[in-house]
């Protein structure tokens, strides 16, 4: 379990693996922000580089971003570590095209890997922390895949497998059955044989269920009108299928683990939350047509888990 104190009373300190500037705050900022109320966080931003994407016009500016990570960092009082690693879309090229960054990582992103544990391995080596939270991996973008991984890796380098705790990539997770379908293949054996998950059946049953999601966000929102159904269609059916296309993968090792699932009961921290996420506007702006529809989206999500005490949040141990 997540304490925010030791049992002699003494304070905690997290450290949140965050891929990028705003995932922290939007997957787990109930969790965050409860732990500063006895301790210390330290955000750690993997790829917090965007050096080149001013060229890339479709894409914000890291100055921006980082703009929005000290604001944030400064009002509710973490601290924010910058890993210095590209973002993927200046990492490689190509990968601006929106696609490309939820494939499954290709032997020269699995390359990389072994750098990115290096380095990371050398940040925490300097530093005193009781819990890492890193990401599940939930939506599959290849930079939120690499930090679990190399949170995975650094077990027994850098920290004991009970101190590390995976949340929910938000809002990836409010597409449906897509934790559910993450959870399935961390904890299957790779080449495992598919079921509803990646069967037809499975993918029209979630094309539809993402449709209607979809239809409600800025994602699709933001065009004319009249492309708006076709650009639902396209995107949603890109995300039905796109579960498939990872189940079958190995990238994540063949050995089958179990996970722990926990609830953090964060309703008190929820409207903090809200007003940290919106922080970073730009990236709000992505996904949400603004705070309210944002809002919405938390609460559903957490009625879907637990219909009774409010905001929560889900992290899970590996068992």
């Amino acid at each position: 379990m997540i304490d925010t104190k030791t049992e002699n009373g003494s304070l905690r300190r997290l450290v949140i693996l965050s891929p990028h500037y705003d995932d922290a705050a939007f997957s787990c900022g109930g969790t965050l922000l409860r732990t500063l109320q006895h301790g210390e966080v330290i955000v750690i931003n993997l790829f917090s580089s965007y050096s080149g994407l001013l060229s890339k016009s479709s894409f914000v500016s890291g100055e921006v971003r980082e703009t929005e990570e000290a604001a944030a960092a400064r009002q509710f009082g973490f601290s924010s570590w910058p890993l210095g690693e590209k973002d993927v879309v200046v990492r490689r090229s190509g990968f601006e095209a929106g696609g490309k960054l939820f494939l499954p990582p290709d032997n020269e992103e699995l390359r990389y890997l072994d750098d990115l544990v290096e380095r990371l391995q050398s940040m925490l080596s300097g530093m005193c922390y009781d819990f890492v939270l890193a990401p599940l991996g939930v939506g599959w973008h290849v930079d939120h895949i690499l930090c679990h991984l190399a949170a995975r890796r650094l077990i027994g380098r850098a920290f004991d497998e009970s101190e590390l705790f995976f949340y929910e990539d938000a809002p990836y997770c409010f597409i449906p059955e897509f934790t559910d379908l993450r959870i399935k293949q961390i904890a299957s054996s790779a080449g495992s044989d598919g079921d509803d998950g990646d069967s037809l059946s499975g993918t029209l049953k979630r094309f539809k269920a993402i449709l209607s999601v979809l239809s409600k966000t800025a994602v699709v929102r933001r065009n004319p009108n009249f492309l708006q159904p076709i650009i639902n269609c396209i995107i949603s059916g890109f995300l039905a299928r796109l579960p498939s296309r990872h189940l079958m993968d190995s990238c994540c090792g063949s050995d089958k683990v179990s996970l722990a699932g926990e609830i953090r009961y964060v309703e008190k921290y929820f409207e903090a939350k809200m007003l940290m996420c919106g922080c970073y506007e730009t990236q709000l702006q992505e996904f949400f047509s603004g705070p309210e529809q944002m809002k919405d989206f938390y609460l559903a999500h957490s009625r879907g888990i637990d219909n009774e005490h409010g905001y929560v949040e889900r992290y899970w141990r590996l068992a």
